[in-house]
């Protein structure tokens, strides 16, 4: 039995006299229940946050063991980052007891799409994906200084009328669209 914050699972027994084994079905997986919802919000220049709900089917018994939840996030294409296929998020989005967590190592001015299902020790047992109803869009790493040299922060930095202005303070030249994502 898998028991994390009050959460478990029922087991039952199935007895089979050896002479009919082979004439018998082995177990079925039953999966479990799928996430509830999952939402993107508080989008940074590298993070955003996913808040994230438990599934639960009233007397449903499942056959899944270690259940662990996982977060799946990508990329869309033509963004800054170049991971378009889905990879595991960072952070702690895998622990049974959380309801939120910080998605974490992730490229400015991105459009990310994620998703997230419980997964068993066995395949079978696994939940289907849901999807996050909307993206979340990291910040830019910089933005365009004006003609007059006023920042995006409203500050006049004389000298710096065609650079990048980094949210550090930092300025890039124009012509170098990836300097920003180093500070």
């Amino acid at each position: 039995t898998d028991v994390v914050g009050g959460w478990g699972q029922n087991v039952r027994l199935a007895c089979t006299a050896l002479a009919t084994e082979p004439f018998v079905p082995g177990p079925t997986e039953v999966p479990i229940a799928a996430m509830r919802f999952l939402l993107l919000a508080e989008a940074d220049r590298n993070t955003f946050k996913a808040f994230f709900g438990m599934g639960y089917s009233e007397g449903a018994d499942t056959t899944c063991e270690c259940a662990q939840p996982i977060l799946e996030v990508r990329a869309e294409p033509g963004a800054g980052d170049v991971r378009t296929e889905w990879f595991k998020a960072l952070g702690l989005c895998h622990d049974l007891t959380a309801k939120e967590c910080l998605v974490t190592n992730l490229v400015p001015d991105t459009n990310y799409s994620a998703r997230m299902r419980m997964e068993c020790r066995h395949p079978e047992g696994n939940s289907a994906w849901i999807y996050a109803p909307e993206n979340a869009i990291t910040y830019p790493g910089c933005e365009f200084s004006t003609h007059t040299g006023i920042a995006f922060d409203g500050v006049y930095d004389a000298g710096h009328e065609e650079d990048f202005q980094c949210y550090d303070g930092t300025y890039c030249p124009a012509w170098n669209e990836t300097c920003c994502g180093t500070h």
